[in-house]
């Protein structure tokens, strides 16, 4: 692990909007005007949110392809003594977006990490749906392919038998959605052998 100096910089984790600007904090305009730069998942989309708060910086794509093996080069920086912000198109960064693998690799080298809280489009989503929400766990996305999406909704089934009475979140698409569920509905009938 690498020494902390009074030269490190700081990883701003910056949660972002989920569709309504109204929902972001002062707080994410000032981590983002004290970044040298921004990591973002889109640079369009964070584009747009830096002209809304009136702020210009660099932005660096750090997308779920591109994350891994930009983490080492970004902690170098950070290292360096560079303030860097990382935000993902919406939500929080992390929770089924890209950003873990820079947390991580900033977390080993022993660099501060601040978190600017966000929207979170799952408690928004089981807030709003009346569905018991004080025990609940978050699955994340099922998978794009058929197979992953099973073998996780398998899995699942499980952790539901474990956990009975919790509501389990997962993410999807709208276009998925329907798939998911008839798959669902699939594997339920298998396990209960119908």
């Amino acid at each position: 692990m690498t020494q902390n100096s009074a030269h490190t910089g700081k990883l701003y984790v910056v949660g972002t909007p989920i569709g309504n600007l109204g929902d972001l904090s002062p707080r994410v305009g000032e981590a983002f005007a004290a970044a040298d730069a921004i990591c973002c998942e889109d640079t369009r989309v964070t584009s747009k949110l830096l002209m809304h708060l009136g702020i210009s910086k660099p932005l660096v794509r750090c997308d779920e392809n591109v994350i891994a093996s930009r983490a080492a080069g970004l902690v170098d920086r950070l290292l360096a003594g560079e303030t860097l912000a990382f935000a993902s198109d919406a939500g929080m960064p992390s929770v089924s977006d890209p950003g873990q693998a820079l947390v991580e690799a900033a977390r080993e080298a022993d660099v501060p990490v601040e978190v600017i809280p966000g929207p979170s489009a799952c408690v928004t989503a089981l807030v709003s749906s009346g569905i018991p929400c004080e025990h609940f766990f978050f699955e994340g996305f099922l998978g794009r392919k058929h197979g992953d999406r099973v073998r996780r909704l398998q899995r699942l089934v499980c952790v539901r038998n474990v956990a009975r009475g919790r509501t389990a979140v997962e993410r999807t698409t709208v276009v998925r959605a329907v798939a998911v569920h008839d798959e669902a509905v699939v594997e339920g009938n298998r396990r209960a052998g119908g």
